[in-house]
């Protein structure tokens, strides 16, 4: 009796399956680093992230520095500070100096 041949259908079922899972990672393994590279491409190119970040940020900064919501160009004019209802002591002076004459 050779021994290199299975001796019940059990080992001669198994005999050419001794480095499958092997092989079967390592394809997996392939495919998932270029579906990985594919995707991170396709990112980069069509700037996915950045528009879903600075969108956002521009309302924000907007808000943050002029305390209104919108584009920090467009909400410029309706900050606090932008009014001309500012009053000063000197202001109110003259005012009343300009009144008694």
């Amino acid at each position: 009796m050779r021994t290199s041949e299975p001796t019940n259908t059990l080992q001669a079922r198994h005999c050419g399956e001794a480095g499958q899972a092997s092989i079967e990672m390592a394809l997996m393994l392939v495919v998932m680093i270029f579906v990985a590279t594919s995707t991170a491409q396709f990112f980069k190119k069509t700037d996915y992230f950045a528009n879903l970040v600075s969108g956002p940020w521009q309302q924000l900064s907007g808000l943050i520095q002029n305390g209104v919501w919108g584009t920090p160009e467009i909400t410029m004019a309706q900050h606090p500070n932008g009014y001309a209802r500012i009053s000063t002591p000197k202001g109110d002076v003259e005012a009343e100096g300009d009144l008694a004459k």
